[in-house]
């Protein structure tokens, strides 16, 4: 029999989905990686990271497009876009993040 958590002690989430404008055709899904949690380790700290829930979805990354979404507690959606903003270079490539949409299912971001 699976216990299940109150209503009360669940963690909701936002979904940011974000885009990268760069020259680069392709940005490989672990250099990314890599990067935002740099970026939000720098930005918020580890401590605030372990508070922010911040993950990468992984299986959303479209690396044609270059879009895809990232999560965190609703406390923290400012200091995670903000941390997203500070990231300049990916590789050599030079890449600017945009939010495009911030949304409390994934199903509502119209990926």
């Amino acid at each position: 029999m699976k216990l299940k958590s109150m209503p009360t002690l669940k963690e909701r989430k936002r979904y940011l989905k974000f885009r990268i404008e760069t020259d680069a055709s392709e940005i490989p899904y672990f250099e990314l990686r890599d990067v935002l949690w740099n970026a939000v380790m720098s930005w918020i700290g580890e401590k605030g990271a372990g508070q922010s829930n911040f993950r990468i979805i992984k299986n959303l990354w479209n690396p044609e497009k270059l879009e895809g979404v990232v999560s965190c507690t609703p406390k923290f959606v400012d200091d995670i876009k903000v941390a997203l903003a500070t990231v300049q270079y990916i590789g050599d490539a030079k890449v600017i993040f945009t939010v495009t949409k911030v949304s409390g299912t994934i199903k509502s971001l119209e990926m």
